[in-house]
């Protein structure tokens, strides 16, 4: 508990009404070492005291963000944890050569010499209440571990622990929650009334977030896309190539012989079709860089302005309803829902027909030709 934990909630009961509306059940409190006699009920709440959460770790880290509570420093006078880099709440399993079975995480030295604190124990299915970090942990038992970013993997190596498949959670970060969404707006801002560019604003904002402590590198590299990065700087040449040897001028050609004696829109039509076939055999960024010249000398041969070209293709592109090759998401759910290939046009076509019945007449509204 800080001076901004549950400042509505100072009572007890209420701190419990308010915790069981987030699926955590408040089971003891603990002040200055010393835990409080039942019944709980009517007491108050003070700076300093320690909570025991009966939860799952996802349940826990929500109540805990939204309550304004900190994670204790894992000293033997409970202080509130310093938030000066990213944490990981991890679940593990204590195998019978593990390091610290048959010992304590104190005498171990696990918030000493790793900065790891020991959040929860679970013995035969049995969750531990009474004071962890002195309880002598045995082979079978199930921890629940807060671990800086940075020293996960020098956790786990030097105590041996198993770490549990998908036991993962990274803990959420209120204190930066504002100035995340303030750098953010600012750089949108600043794009918008054409101060910078998007991709420089956005650049920038990565930046500041590295340097307030927002992001660690760690995290910036471990979730780059590289595969997309790679698919663009292969298809941004292709694109480019296709353009300046006048294969665009050549598609659009084609295209404008098609639909020669109806109106531009129907080469619109034509236009975002094509772009939305070959969105679902492509990354739908690799379409748009194929397709987008296409749609300019498209735009230039029919003699209109070249403004809704280029938006249906930005629309049709995003459209990659018909195989689940088309956008990473589609592939996903295939697995789970044991769809097959055939499953995906069933609801896609509908889907692609009602986007070109809607999207055609407002592009021309707004980007008249």
């Amino acid at each position: 508990m800080t001076e901004a934990s549950l400042t509505d909630a100072r009572l007890i009961r209420d701190a419990r009404a308010e915790a069981a509306r987030a699926g955590v059940r408040i089971i003891g409190v603990t002040r200055r070492g010393v835990d409080l006699a039942s019944p709980l009920d009517d007491q108050m709440l003070e700076d300093g005291d320690v909570l025991t959460l009966r939860c799952d770790p996802n349940a826990m880290d929500e109540f805990r963000s939204t309550s304004n509570l900190a994670f204790p420093d894992g000293r033997a006078e409970a202080r509130a944890r310093k938030d000066d880099e990213g944490q990981h709440l991890i679940e593990c399993l204590v195998p019978a050569t593990s390091e610290l079975s048959g010992r304590t995480t104190k005498s171990f030295g696990l918030t000493n010499r790793h900065d790891c604190v020991l959040i929860g124990l679970r013995r035969n299915g049995v969750a531990q209440r009474r004071d962890l970090s002195r309880m002598t942990l045995v082979s079978g038992d199930i921890v629940l571990m807060l671990v800086p970013e940075s020293r996960m993997a020098e956790m786990l190596s030097a105590t041996g622990l198993l770490r549990l498949d998908g036991g993962s959670l990274p803990v959420q970060r209120e204190r930066h929650m504002r100035s995340a969404i303030g750098i953010f707006v600012l750089a949108v801002l600043a794009a918008t009334f054409d101060l910078t560019s998007m991709p420089i604003a956005l650049g920038c904002v990565i930046v500041a977030y590295v340097l307030r402590g927002v992001l660690s590198l760690q995290t910036l590299y471990d979730h780059v896309d590289w595969p997309i990065i790679v698919l663009l700087g292969s298809m941004i040449p292709l694109g480019l190539a296709l353009d300046s040897s006048g294969g665009s001028a050549l598609i659009a050609q084609g295209m404008v012989t098609v639909t020669a004696g109806y109106p531009a829109w129907v080469a619109l039509v034509l236009l975002m079709a094509a772009t939305m076939f070959l969105s679902d055999i492509l990354n739908n960024n690799a379409t748009t860089i194929i397709a987008a010249p296409v749609s300019i000398r498209l735009a230039e041969q029919l003699q209109v302005q070249p403004d809704a070209f280029l938006m249906g293709v930005a629309v049709a592109a995003s459209c990659a309803f018909l195989t689940p090759i088309g956008h990473q998401n589609n592939a996903l759910i295939m697995g789970p829902g044991n769809y097959r290939f055939g499953d995906y046009w069933r609801m896609g076509l509908p889907l692609e027909v009602i986007v070109l019945a809607v999207g055609v007449p407002l592009l021309l509204i707004v980007w008249p030709l």
